[in-house]
């Protein structure tokens, strides 16, 4: 049964490596010389935003995590090097898209808006959001308490603003909608 799970990992992780690259390389540079000097190893070139542990985060300043080890073992089956590029996360598939880098990793949630503009690979971790409160708190599930000053809306344009705001009968005023 684990090797089963280990077979369906690989796959699904070179999966996410021919999709991600298919969102809009332009690189035509693909021949690099490593970082051990040996020359005609292709690199690919991987957009990350490291706040999102456990699938990437810093260790000191290093990126490391669950989408970095899946990756790394991409490349190393690929005969590639790869290079990580940190940003914030509202950059990293415009970045692809514009033909900055080659690959998008960063716990990217696929949407019907953004498969519009990127091919994704299946998904590979499936999640559901809840909020949790001790059994004796005045929050109960009937309430759908709107943002305000003490309590803040998560951040916009994430899966979990929308997820909210859909149990609103009309988005906040105080946070732009999403994209």
């Amino acid at each position: 049964m684990m090797k089963m799970k280990k077979l369906l990992a690989a796959a699904l992780a070179l999966t996410m490596l021919l999709a991600l690259a298919a969102c809009g390389s332009g690189n035509s540079d693909a021949d690099t010389t490593s970082a051990s000097g040996s020359a005609g190893k292709t690199t690919v070139t991987v957009a990350t935003s490291p706040d999102f542990p456990p699938f990437e985060s810093l260790d000191g300043s290093e990126v490391v995590g669950i989408e970095v080890d899946i990756l790394q073992a991409i490349t190393e089956k690929l005969d590639m090097e790869m290079q990580l590029e940190q940003m914030d996360f509202e950059s990293v598939i415009p970045g692809v898209q514009a033909g900055k880098f080659d690959i998008g990793m960063s716990g990217i949630t696929i949407t019907a808006d953004r498969q519009k503009n990127c091919d994704f690979t299946q998904p590979y971790f499936l999640a559901s959001q809840a909020i949790v409160v001790t059994p004796d708190s005045d929050i109960t599930c009937k309430a759908r308490a709107r943002p305000s000053p003490s309590r803040p809306a998560p951040p916009p344009r994430s899966t979990a603003w929308r997820t909210a705001t859909r149990s609103w009968p009309s988005p906040p005023t105080t946070t732009p909608p999403p994209p």
